[in-house]
């Protein structure tokens, strides 16, 4: 590629050039994903629980508003 100027831009390599690169390059991105999957599945795990505990507590008051 080159400027308006006709000079190079330089390029920016993402993808090693080494076997042993690209296999970190991918281990780096796989873990990434699964971290992030991991950390979703553990937030959403955690409002379901706090929604549960809600849920109990105000069927525990209006149950004790009943009873008196």
């Amino acid at each position: 590629m080159t400027g308006p100027d006709g000079r190079r831009w330089p390029v920016w390599r993402i993808w090693p050039r080494s076997l042993a690169g690209r296999t970190a390059l991918v281990l780096l991105l796989a873990l990434t994903v699964v971290q992030a999957a991991g950390l979703t599945i553990h937030a959403l795990d955690r409002v379901d629980l706090q929604r549960l505990g809600v849920s109990r507590e105000l069927s525990a008051r209006a149950f004790g508003i009943w009873r008196t």
